[in-house]
């Protein structure tokens, strides 16, 4: 792929920055656009997924635009943040394992939306909201298997755990059930969605019509697949569906349950900001057909385990090219492998900008070896 001339100016101006993370805003946002557009005709919710990365220049610029409003956490950590950035507490949706009930009972409290994920979850919310005296409102999420078996997140129906949670809540002055969340990963694909929307279609049907009647939303999570660049899509063999696509799907299914559609949330995070980032390195050093470069695949994110991730080489100094077959990072480990079977020339001192290195990159980063990447807005 052939950079553009903004691009080569773009590594210029932080080639002496190196390793660093650089945030393309106005490829975010036409991304962001895009996904709004194909839900346009839905009550829809658009909420970023804080954890595929949470850097604070990333936040604001997502609360300052028009296209997402809505910020999806899973800690008090990433609550905090999401605040500090300057979400109100009626735009955080708050998933998530961990207990904390403070949190979680002031955002249910001021109009947020929270998503419990076990029965004792809720039990430990209901007595707080006993306490305080103060009657909340919250969604519980469900556990779903798409053919890949049970998550480890989410009640699952017909449970005990289920009818436990089913059976207190009939007796609960304070807590009120209003949603349910039907995230689940894997099955981005066509096949994979057909699946989810038709286990949540039985899943909703089988409800009573009292519960049925309390809903407010349905949260489908994400699992969509996003922007990416050409080199990573052809990669994906079942990438065979639009944002369009999912929204249509979601409609459908949920028209033949309700009259009046509830309000839908999504809870997008890869989609929108992975191909938003790249990562700009330098090569270090050549050694043994293998160039060593100033990052790792700790740095670049989750997707290099699975992947190829697609790289651009900038050279300033073409005179000293050699043939090299791998790109290793610098973490002292055996498997700091990026690169494998390439056909590559490429000197010390060049530069490689990694791309889609937008999700699960910056937010998973550490100061292991080599201290924390900067991320920095172009």
């Amino acid at each position: 792929m052939d950079l553009t001339s903004k691009e080569i100016l773009q590594v210029s101006k932080f080639r002496d920055k190196t390793p660093c993370f650089l945030f393309d805003s106005k490829k975010f946002l036409s991304v962001s656009k895009s996904l709004n557009e194909a839900f346009s005709k839905l009550p829809i919710i658009i909420a970023y997924s804080v954890k595929t990365n949470n850097a604070m220049i990333i936040l604001k610029t997502i609360l300052k635009q028009k296209q997402i409003k809505f910020l999806e956490v899973c800690s008090k950590d990433e609550c905090k943040k999401a605040l500090k950035a300057g979400a109100k507490y009626t735009q955080i949706i708050y998933n998530g394992v961990l207990s904390d009930v403070y949190y979680r009972f002031k955002i249910a409290m001021n109009g947020g939306f929270v998503n419990v994920d076990s029965y004792q979850m809720y039990k430990k919310l209901s007595n707080f909201a006993q306490k305080k005296k103060t009657k909340i409102k919250i969604g519980v999420r469900i556990n779903i298997d798409i053919g890949n078996g049970y998550s480890r997140f989410g009640i699952i129906p017909q449970s005990k755990e289920w009818d436990n949670f089913l059976t207190d809540l009939k007796s609960d002055k304070y807590v009120r059930l209003v949603g349910f969340n039907f995230h689940r990963y894997g099955g981005r694909d066509l096949k994979g969605w057909n699946k989810k929307t038709s286990f949540i279609y039985s899943f909703l049907k089988s409800l009573d019509k009292d519960m049925l009647s309390e809903i407010e939303y349905i949260d489908f999570g994400s699992n969509f697949y996003g922007d990416m660049d050409e080199r990573l899509s052809v990669q994906f063999s079942d990438r065979n569906i639009s944002f369009t696509e999912y929204a249509a799907l979601i409609k459908s299914m949920l028209e033949s349950v309700f009259d009046i559609l509830p309000t839908i949330i999504i809870e997008p995070g890869t989609p929108v900001i992975a191909n938003s980032v790249s990562l700009l390195s330098k090569v270090d050093s050549i050694k043994n057909e293998t160039a060593i470069v100033d990052t790792s695949i700790f740095d670049i994110g989750f997707i290099c385990k699975t992947k190829n991730v697609p790289f651009d080489v900038i050279s300033f100094d073409s005179n000293k090219d050699v043939f090299v077959k791998e790109l290793h990072g610098y973490a002292c480990t055996e498997n700091d492998i990026i690169e494998k079977d390439l056909n590559l020339t490429i000197a010390d001192g060049d530069y490689v900008l990694f791309r889609n290195c937008g999700a699960y990159s910056y937010s998973n980063d550490s100061d292991f070896i080599c201290k924390r990447m900067k991320l920095y807005k172009i």
